[in-house]
């Protein structure tokens, strides 16, 4: 997550205004970690996602893709990067989305 804090409005809770700082990591069930945030008032927990061993790994080769894509220096190249992102982030939603079903029991 950013360094910069982020404004939220507690939506569901007491419906207060607070700063997000740093999300907070928490093994739930079978290896999965969920990634989330409390309200600083009336303590509501919002999760921002679930990540398996998988998750990860597809986020750490997300990283090393974006470290690569400004270096390319023909438009082909350029192309597949494009490609591969987006490949990435569709396995990394599909990922959240299954540990997200095993963390609740779904």
């Amino acid at each position: 997550m950013t360094n910069k804090p982020i404004a939220a409005h507690c939506d569901a809770g007491c419906k207060k205004e607070f700063t997000i700082n740093k999300f907070r990591t928490k093994k739930v069930k079978n290896g999965i970690e969920k990634n989330f945030f409390k309200c600083l008032h009336c303590k509501h927990e919002y999760v921002a996602y679930y990540a398996s061993a998988e998750t990860l790994k597809l986020q750490k080769e997300m990283r090393k893709l974006h470290t690569t894509m400004s270096y390319v220096d023909s438009i082909d190249a350029h192309n597949d990067q494009f490609r591969q992102e987006a490949e990435l982030k569709a396995m990394i939603k599909q990922s959240m989305d299954d540990a997200r079903a095993i963390a609740e029991g779904k």
